[in-house]
């Protein structure tokens, strides 16, 4: 600022000099010039040159404001103290000096970094405060709000709380003398939500950041829809929101922060460079609200938006690691949700990226090496791995070092060093791995912040799941009531509706087990029923966690001969198999069902009924081998739902019904690589894979798209009038199951009605069943599928015999160079019966590959067998090799094979193979039973005399041929 000055030159008469403003560079150096010029002509001492160095100070600040030459601020500063060591003979010309010298000073502060310039303004700012500032001009909140932000930056370089608590106070005595709405209001408001979120930053105290928030919201407030300060804070706001989400279980945290995140991407250009950081805090704050709700779709969105980020983000981008890691951090959850082991090594790849781009003191370094460690830590449980379970420690240690005591994310990285101490000691037995593990815990639980009640509850649960170990080693009653306590603390946080409610009531029901165990103590018996009760029925936690807890509580009941065995049997099968109809596809419901990754689950059907015959519930016993038996069939046998009723009174909602489902049954039965995450395209030059499609995602949507179509059909299905007969009827008693349990009394109630007109339409149908499908003469159609090669010689004679037999008029023989899937799908509704004799290939691990082997090594496989509908076929005879074998690696009760296969597409009555058979019996055994099918006397052969007729050719095949046990027992009858 220039002062108009009174000047008295040498020798002449009073005059006044009026200094301007400058409005150019040019102009600036004029007056600079011009001052200097007038200054040189004055003596040293003469009472003028405090004010001609004061004008040339202000004139080089300006100067620098425009040039950015640190030569300029310097000398300005020296300017300003000449003034004042001169002295300007006028009390408020001082003051303004002064002020505008403090605030030189805090200028070169802020864009030099010389510390002593910050303690000098600061100091000259509380001296401005206590001094007169009416008659200078000069406003004191301007003075106050200076001194404020000075302490802000002076806390940002030594952390003193001390001067983060006085900005605090300064700004909070301002703000309430600042008129709201104003742009004076909306700086000092987010200045003092600046300061709040500095102390939350050091003292990761929940109040402070509840502080932070509150007054966020308010510039927020402040800023209408289109006012130019809006994105900042929504940006700032919605951080923060979703920094609490994610130490917290309020669920409007997470909500509210996706909502202002979506409004500021809104308001971005595509082209806008912040879009990218909008784009990854959003696909992060959908992956939190995934861990409070266990919604699924949330973690897919959350994965996409890490997709088109990583492409939106250019080789050497600072953010590159975090980006890397949140995507990493997302599929890891995806392959905890739905055991996908390609998400797992895509997670462990991202993270391996991420550390590269994170060196030594590189800020994200620490979270790369916590999510590394994690997911490899996963992959040793999946693999056995002890190299994997070493190089995850490893990096815990390494982790921990980089989070001294202090840093807000010790407690986690004990907490995670603690887990994979604990597999270390379930794989060596090793008690000092646990001892190690306590000691962790027992450090974490007390760093842990009051605001991260999430954190508390995981660290606390893990030190009463080790302390119970070590009661069960020691036998220390304090280790056991210990361990009880922190259970209860750890379960009493849990807010109602948050997902992990009942895994934590499972675990504490596990432990509680044991305990009793040892102590014989009832109550503890007891109690572990209730919780595990209370976490299968509990609505809000995933199917899957549900049906863990519903596993475990079958081991409690069972071992302890409790009353509520076979009831925990019935909820555990039930979840099992709305879990397994969770996957997209039927390959993916396989590998749920035959994972290691939840090993009691493999055998619950079986350890169901055997339980149920224990109980002499024979019945139920039989239901539920059935129903593990058909586990993988069941969903989509649902999609074949019969409709003749519904056609008759609303054609259209039934064409609608029938177009959806069958849209759904493609989803179901697709077929993919082996990796659902399919390779990627390339790598960019972070060496980062890039170009991936994730067909996994896309089925999970479209399925998930497809079935709320297909609930919607059903609801205006049961809107009709008198929709229980309207509709039919196995729908609608799908719908009431899914509806209500299967011990209430609508569900019996309509299970009765239902039996009822089924009745009725079995009768209809076998009023028809004449009429099916058959030759002129009654005879019924036969395919015959051959493909003979050197090692089966013996297929053209028996498919010549089987011809003879039957009558070639009532016989299609496809072999040779027809014998092509294509054509063969293309032929079998054409024939209720169909006869195979050729090569069938077993797929360990795969076994929707299983197939038979056609013309040039052509596979007609299960997976494409399931996909034919076919009403009207009947008996299908496949003497062929491996036809109902079951692999090694999968559920020991699924039946999962081209038999099965067979049955499902239509066919009442299948004969099959369980392991490889003679080429010889081939042929023998096809004579006998066709022989028997068209015994003389018999007016229609007739596919329910199937069984017989084949109990018939391995008798003869036993007795005539005298062949071993293993070739003639090896055919089996499934159906009718």
């Amino acid at each position: 600022m220039a002062l108009n000055v009174n000047h008295r030159a040498q020798g002449s008469s009073k005059s006044q000099v009026s200094i301007q403003p400058a409005d150019s560079l040019n102009d600036v150096d004029s007056q600079i010039n011009r001052w200097l010029t007038l200054a040189s002509t004055l003596p040293f001492r003469h009472p003028d040159r405090a004010v001609i160095a004061h004008n040339i100070a202000s004139f080089r600040r300006f100067r620098y404001e425009a040039t950015r030459q640190k030569g300029d601020l310097d000398q300005a500063i020296g300017g300003y103290v000449e003034a004042l060591l001169r002295g300007m003979n006028h009390p408020p010309l001082d003051v303004l000096t002064f002020e505008h010298l403090t605030r030189a000073l805090l200028t070169r502060f802020n864009d030099f970094g010389a510390r002593e310039d910050l303690d000098h303004s600061i100091s000259y700012f509380r001296h401005l405060s206590n001094l007169p500032l009416e008659v200078t001009g000069i406003k004191r909140l301007n003075v106050l709000k200076s001194l404020a932000i000075a302490l802000l930056s002076k806390f940002e370089v030594g952390g003193r709380p001390e001067d983060i608590e006085d900005a605090i106070s300064l700004l909070r005595h301002v703000i309430t003398m600042t008129p709201p709405g104003t742009d004076d209001y909306r700086l000092i408001a987010g200045n003092l939500a600046d300061a709040w979120r500095g102390k939350y930053d050091q003292t990761g105290e929940s109040e402070d950041l509840t502080e932070t928030i509150s007054h966020y919201r308010a510039v927020l407030t402040s800023c209408p829809l289109g006012h130019p300060l809006r994105p900042l804070c929504l940006r700032n706001l919605a951080y923060m929101l979703a920094l609490r989400s994610q130490q917290g279980d309020d669920l409007s945290d997470v909500k509210n922060a996706a909502s202002l995140y979506q409004e500021l991407l809104d308001l971005l250009d595509k082209e806008d460079p912040d879009r990218m950081w909008v784009l990854m805090s959003l696909a992060n704050v959908y992956h939190t609200r995934f861990q409070q709700t266990g919604h699924s779709e949330d973690l897919e969105i959350a994965i996409s938006q890490g997709r088109e980020v990583l492409l939106l983000c250019p080789p050497g981008h600072e953010n590159k690691g975090a980006l890397l890691i949140n995507l990493g951090f997302s599929l890891i959850s995806r392959f905890e949700n739905f055991g996908r082991m390609d998400c797992l090594e895509e997670g462990i790849s991202l993270y391996r990226a991420a550390l590269r781009l994170c060196p030594r003191d590189h800020p994200h370094r620490q979270q790369s090496l916590s999510g590394l460690a994690d997911a490899i830590h996963w992959r040793c449980l999946r693999t056995h791995s002890i190299e994997d379970l070493e190089e995850s420690i490893n990096l815990e240690h390494e982790t921990l070092a980089l989070t001294p005591p202090g840093h807000p994310m010790r407690p986690q990285m004990l907490h995670n060093l603690s887990v994979s101490l604990e597999t270390q000691y379930k794989w060596t037995g090793d008690m000092g791995y646990i001892e190690e593990a306590i000691e962790h815990l027992y450090e974490a639980s007390k760093l842990v912040k009051s605001g991260h009640p999430g954190d508390s509850r995981h660290i606390l649960q893990l030190l009463a799941r080790n302390l119970v170990r070590r009661f069960r080693h020691r036998g220390a009653d304090k280790d056991a009531a210990d361990a009880i306590k922190h259970y209860r603390t750890s379960i009493s946080s849990i807010p109602e509706g948050h997902v992990e409610v009942s895994s934590m009531l499972s675990n504490f029901a596990i432990d509680l087990r044991s305990i009793f165990s040892l102590t014989g103590d009832a109550e503890h018996l007891e109690e572990s029923i209730v919780l595990s009760r209370s976490a299968v029925e509990y609505p809000f936690s995933s199917v899957r966690d549900r049906l863990i807890a519903a596993n475990n509580w079958t081991l409690t009941a069972r071992s302890t001969r409790h009353s509520s065995a076979l009831t925990a049997y019935r909820k555990a099968l039930s979840l099992l198999q709305r879990a397994i109809d969770l996957g997209p596809t039927v390959q993916n419901r396989h590998e749920y069902i035959s994972g290691r990754r939840i090993e009691p689950i493999r055998s619950l059907p079986m350890d169901a009924a055997s339980y149920a015959i224990e109980s002499r519930a024979y019945e139920e016993a039989t239901e539920m081998l059935e129903q593990g038996r058909a586990l993988l069939w069941s969903g989509m046998r649902s999609l074949r739902t019969p409709l003749d009723h519904l056609h008759q009174v609303d054609n259209a909602l039934a064409d609608e019904f029938t177009e959806i489902s069958q849209a759904l049954e493609a989803i179901i039965t697709t077929t993919h690589v082996r990796d659902f995450v399919q390779t990627p395209v390339g790598t960019d030059d972070d060496g980062v894979a890039i170009g991936r499609k994730d067909t996994f995602a896309r089925d999970l949507a479209e399925k998930r798209r497809l079935s709320g179509e297909l609930d919607n059909v059903v609801l205006r299905i049961q809107a009709l009038p008198d929709s229980r007969t309207s509709g039919d009827p196995s729908l609608f008693l799908s719908e009431t199951r899914k509806s209500y349990r299967l011990e209430s009394k609508k569900y019996d109630r309509v299970l009765r009605q239902t039996l009822e007109e089924l009745s009725e339409l079995v009768a209809l149908i076998a009023s028809r069943s004449g009429n099916l499908s058959g030759s002129a003469s009654g005879q019924p159609s036969l395919l015959i599928v051959g493909q003979p090669d050197e090692s089966l010689p013996g297929v053209d004679s028996e498919t010549r015999s089987i011809e003879c037999l039957v009558g070639s008029g009532s016989v299609t023989r496809i072999a040779g160079e027809a014998a092509t899937p294509e054509n063969v799908i293309a032929h079998l509704p054409m024939h209720p019966w169909v006869h195979f004799a050729c090569h069938g290939m077993l797929q360990p691990g795969r076994p929707f590959e299983s197939s038979f082997l056609l013309q040039d090594k052509t596979h007609l496989t299960l997976l494409r067998i399931a996909k034919s509908h076919l009403p009207t076929a009947e008996l299908a005879f496949l003497a062929v090799c491996h036809t109902a074998e079951l692999t090694e690696d999968g559920a020991p009760d699924e039946v999962l094979h081209l038999t099965a296969a067979m049955q499902f597409s239509g066919f009442r009555s299948v004969i099959g193979t369980m392991w490889a058979m003679v080429d010889e019996d081939g042929e023998d055994l096809s004579e006998h039973f066709y022989s028997k099918m068209f015994a003389a006397g018999a007016q229609v052969a007739i596919y329910e005399k199937s069984a017989m007729a084949l109990r018939h050719a391995t008798q003869k095949l036993r007795t005539e041929k005298g062949v071993s046990l293993e070739r003639w027992v090896n055919f089996v009858h499934y159906g009718a």
